[in-house]
């Protein structure tokens, strides 16, 4: 008993070591690159309280947990069945061997775009991305599992006419613990890389320019005034959390009417009297940075 109290203190004592290696690794980190890449320990503890306080954080949070727990179990469902079948049939696993393959290397990015095609915004993309790639995680440690049964466990079983509902629950789903187990963790972890999917491109002085894809399925011929709301709500919500209308690609008509906002009427006018003294018939794409018209894409859309 005092050895294992012993042991159980050493891991902890190991566990907190790392932890504390983590943080002071973290803190280097953010005082040798741009605060805008790498924020310090403080910075986003102090951020995270702030997102905790405003409510906004754990309402977020709750959303994102309910569809990774249900992305989990339809995946680990999915994979666990056609693992078991697979490796008790080798005829199944060579059939399924080649589609398993294709879905373990077809990229993540790949997978969101067709599950926001198919089902557009919401849960069901999100369940549809965590577990098309939570699937194969569970099937290959599944099969792994069955194959590495001991094989006089199973002849003895074989011997004595066992039923086979008794196999199942009394040695095969025991022996395949450890490996689906070690699946299910790895496949957490690339399940809320998937929930939470983001292209971080640029960094700058003023933050960092991050990709998020948005899809859409609608076939009505108000499309474009739904993409023009949608748009505009995001675009707003940006500024108002002091983000910027674009970095290196320029403004355009699509972002040109918040450069208010962006950089105060006073920039604006600026802009507008050096554009006027270098072009004073506006024929140089005309319209492209300084924009009269409603935000969005077109200036007669219906009101958010």
């Amino acid at each position: 008993m005092t050895g294992s109290t012993t042991s159980r203190k050493t891991r902890v004592l190991f566990g907190l070591a790392g932890s504390a290696t983590l943080i002071i690794g973290w803190q280097i980190l953010s005082m040798v690159v741009n605060r805008a890449i790498v924020a310090s320990p403080w910075e986003s503890l102090m951020e995270l309280g702030r997102l905790v306080s405003s409510g906004a954080m754990l309402r977020e949070l709750l959303i994102t947990l309910r569809r990774l727990v249900i992305a989990l179990a339809v995946g680990t469902t999915a994979g666990l069945t056609l693992g078991m079948v697979a490796g008790l049939r080798p005829r199944i696993r060579s059939f399924l061997e080649p589609i398993r393959w294709v879905a373990m290397t077809l990229p993540a990015v790949v997978i969101a775009v067709l599950a926001m095609l198919w089902f557009g915004l919401g849960d069901k993309a999100v369940v549809f991305l965590v577990a098309a790639i939570v699937t194969p995680v569970i099937y290959v440690n599944t099969v792994e599992g069955v194959l590495s049964m001991d094989a006089r466990i199973l002849e003895m079983g074989r011997v004595y006419r066992v039923p086979r509902r008794l196999l199942l629950t009394e040695v095969y789903l025991p022996g395949i613990g450890s490996p689906v187990v070690a699946g299910l963790t790895l496949a957490t972890g690339i399940g809320v890389r998937g929930v939470v999917f983001c292209h971080l491109s640029h960094s700058y002085h003023s933050g960092a320019c991050q990709y998020f894809t948005f899809a859409i399925a609608d076939k009505s011929d108000n499309a474009m005034v739904t993409y023009d709301v949608a748009k505009r709500v995001l675009q707003q919500s940006f500024m108002d959390n002091h983000g910027t209308v674009s970095h290196h690609h320029g403004v355009g008509e699509e972002h040109s009417p918040w450069m208010d906002q962006d950089i105060s009427p006073a920039g604006v006018s600026i802009q507008r009297a050096l554009f006027d003294g270098v072009d004073p018939g506006h024929n140089l794409n005309p319209g492209k940075i300084i924009h009269e018209g409603r935000p969005g894409i077109s200036t007669n859309s219906l009101d958010a």
